[in-house]
């Protein structure tokens, strides 16, 4: 074991031999004492700056740093002329919980202070675990600090809990949760989300037997084919699935699982589960609401089509246009509408108006049949403006006999 290696116990323990060694002198000649003084002086030095943590002595009474090792003015900065005669409590970040740390290591002799926060002379942070010690001496103590930079792990944990943080308001959003299981046991481990999806207590007790009989009838048979696939095949799977709740509460979750295997053998399985209800409750309100939209749009007697504004293509056409005009509806879907008129450069106009305005009325327009009949149209032409399409609504109505 070097010296980069040795623990904060086994360096406090050979500092306090070699102060031995410094302060009680055995009786021999002054020529040996010397000789073992000069020795341990150079082992001492040598071990002192060796160290990776950073070490240094200091006065109790004005906190004036007495001496500090090379790897001090590494980690806080400084240089060691600086050092020397400067207050440790520079170092701090927390000047208050420093003293204390100093007042426990006069009265108990020892102090430890984990994750103690300092700044380096640039104000840069520094994390350090620090141990402080008193070494009592023939009339002087000696009271010293040993300083461990953990400053990446301490960032890292904050990291970590920054992270934990962000993921649970995301699960809380979005509805959604992470678990896991053992293939061997099938002992099971839920996020916070999963408990609340499934409107169970935080004691309750989660396993793959009783997490299936949350799924309604017809989706229980399906998850359950899943899951024995993954875990026989390795097949990930991706679900929809209707949910019962614990409280008899019904939604729609997405279920994803994903397999770990060890040569070819499931080990583990990891997946989430999204309570995925007020999609499923848009979609359908949307889809009654188009077929609302669709049976009306087909059921009125005047033509009505839609166009896009800048291509002038046909995007939508009821019944009453395809019988009005004569064409098949696969004919007008994409057709441009410049096709229906008679006065080509009056229609252009109509749709420049329109988007500028939003709504053009117009009394009478000349429009052609497909089979190149007259035919007399009144128009009620409207902009439509959505956050992803913009259209032109037109409504025409049959005066040719008027």
């Amino acid at each position: 074991m070097n010296d980069h290696q040795k623990t904060k116990a086994e360096l406090i323990k050979e500092l306090e031999s070699l102060r031995k060694s410094l302060t009680e002198e055995t009786p021999s000649e002054r020529q040996q004492i010397e000789i073992a003084h000069s020795e341990s002086e150079s082992k001492y030095s040598a071990l002192f700056e060796s160290v990776s943590d950073a070490i240094f002595f200091y006065d109790p009474d004005t906190f004036e740093i007495q001496s500090a090792n090379e790897a001090c003015s590494i980690m806080y900065g400084y240089d060691r002329d600086e050092l020397i005669g400067m207050s440790c409590l520079n170092f701090s970040a927390e000047v208050d919980k420093s003293k204390d740390v100093a007042t426990k290591i006069l009265e108990v002799g020892r102090a430890y202070a984990g994750a103690r926060y300092h700044k380096k002379k640039d104000g840069s942070d520094l994390y350090v675990n620090l141990t402080g010690l008193k070494l009592a001496g023939n009339g002087r103590d000696l009271y010293f600090a040993i300083c461990r930079d953990v400053t990446e792990r301490k960032q890292a944990e904050e990291d970590f809990l920054k992270k934990e943080t962000l993921l649970k308001i995301t699960g809380r959003t979005a509805k959604v949760g992470g678990w896991e299981f053992d293939a061997e046991t099938m002992k099971q481990t839920w996020t916070d989300q999963v408990y609340l999806i499934h409107e169970v207590d935080f004691s309750f007790d989660p396993n793959v037997s009783n997490g299936m009989n949350f799924y309604a009838p017809l989706s229980r048979p399906v998850i359950e084919k899943a899951l024995q696939r993954a875990i026989e095949f390795g097949e990930p799977f991706d679900l929809e699935l209707e949910f019962i709740t614990n409280k008899g509460n019904h939604l729609w979750v997405r279920s994803i699982g994903e397999a770990q295997q060890v040569n070819g053998v499931t080990k583990k399985m990891f997946g989430s589960i999204q309570d995925i209800t007020e999609r499923k409750l848009a979609e359908k309100a949307l889809h009654i609401s188009g077929e609302k939209y669709k049976a009306l749009f087909n059921s009125v007697s005047d033509a009505i089509f839609t166009f896009d504004p800048v291509t002038m293509e046909i995007i939508e056409a009821n019944e009453a246009t395809s019988k009005l005009y004569g064409y098949d509806m696969d004919e007008l879907l994409g057709m441009s509408c410049l096709k229906l008129s008679a006065e080509v450069n009056k229609s252009k106009a109509v749709a420049s108006t329109v988007i500028k305005e939003g709504l053009v009325i117009v009394p009478e327009r000349h429009h052609m049949r497909k089979d190149g009949s007259d035919l007399y149209v009144e128009l009620d032409v409207y902009q439509v403006k959505t956050d992803v399409e913009e259209y032109v609504f037109t409504v025409c109505r049959d005066i040719t006999k008027r």
